[in-house]
């Protein structure tokens, strides 16, 4: 049975004997072959780590919390934030000025999708979170809604009133 060897088919062509007959046009050829496999093979290496890297960062950037509140007369709020941990290139928060309409635009678009992921995360962290807390039963009525590129905050009214489980399991200090 044959397998196939990745170390035989890469570097099989780098190995060329020093025989003298075999400084012809074959062994030039071999050499090219050589060069160009390996200079191919770091390349995709590379690319591909790249892709990696960056994938992984950006999910692992987002920081959430919820703060509670019940109210003496049984009104229940709630306060959901959702924060980028690592901030994107501008961390000085300096407003970068575009040198021409186009760049204008490209920087308004990417800001947008900036926001429309934000908003995204931000529905589907506090839809998981209030699944996993059970604070608002009956669902919710939202109050307000901030949404940046780096930040979001949802604020929430639940629809039902507190019970004694309630006050005990959040307590408001």
């Amino acid at each position: 049975m044959s397998r196939f060897s990745l170390s035989r088919h890469v570097w099989a062509p780098c190995q060329i004997q020093s025989n003298r007959q075999q400084a012809s046009f074959a062994a030039k050829y071999q050499r090219y072959r050589c060069h160009t496999g390996l200079i191919t093979l770091l390349l995709g290496m590379v690319t591909l780590s790249g892709c990696t890297s960056h994938h992984l960062q950006s999910h692992a950037s987002l920081r959430d919390s919820i703060s509670t509140n019940i109210q003496h007369n049984g009104l229940k709020l709630f306060r959901y934030k959702l924060t980028r941990v690592t901030p994107e290139a501008n961390t000085s928060g300096a407003y970068v000025r575009p040198r021409n309409n186009k760049e204008a635009k490209q920087l308004a678009k990417y800001k947008q999708i900036g926001r429309d992921n934000m908003e995204a995360q931000a529905e589907l962290g506090l839809a998981n979170t209030m699944a996993k807390l059970q604070y608002c039963r009956d669902g919710y009525i939202e109050l307000s809604r901030l949404i940046e590129t780096d930040r979001a905050e949802i604020r929430g009214e639940c629809k039902e009133g507190a019970n004694a489980e309630d006050r005990r399991r959040f307590p408001t200090f």
